[in-house]
């Protein structure tokens, strides 16, 4: 099972970057993978989304993801056709100068049916690519609240 995990450094405060993490429904707007996301159920800090992406191949998933603001974000999966497992979490640590680290870790299993390249693909292609998109949504959006 592929794990992937990455660090990256955010000129945003913690708020700010857990705010562009958890708007799901806008992630197509500024992911390059993530064609759509909708939020299917809300209850307190949890959320219930499906994600369709296009890694290689197009996958759709739900997970349920569990927010500790401004923190921490993690999910597991609740359903998938080709996805045996898909767990998680954004880790938010605050920075001195309104900086943010942000570590992202994903274990991801795939079905017998998918080709090895969509995780290892998933892993060593689109997450150092969607930890990009994420910092540079986060910076900017961040920059006009500033300016405001």
């Amino acid at each position: 099972m592929p794990t992937g995990e990455r660090t990256i450094i955010v000129n945003a405060p913690p708020a700010h970057v857990f705010d562009v993490i958890v708007d799901y429904e806008r992630y197509p707007e500024f992911t390059r993978d993530v064609i759509a996301a909708r939020i299917d159920q809300t209850a307190g800090d949890e959320r219930v989304v499906t994600f369709t992406t296009r890694v290689v191949k197009k996958l759709t998933y739900t997970v349920r993801l569990r927010h500790d603001r401004p923190h921490r974000v993690e999910w597991s999966l609740v359903e998938a056709t080709l996805l045996k497992r898909n767990d998680g979490h954004w880790v938010l640590e605050p920075l001195s100068g309104q900086r943010t680290e942000v570590s992202y870790r994903c274990d991801l299993a795939v079905g017998t049916l998918v080709p090895k390249a969509v995780s290892t693909k998933m892993i060593a292609v689109s997450l150092p690519s969607m930890l990009r998109d994420f910092k540079a949504r986060a910076e900017a959006t961040y920059r006009r609240t500033e300016e405001k």
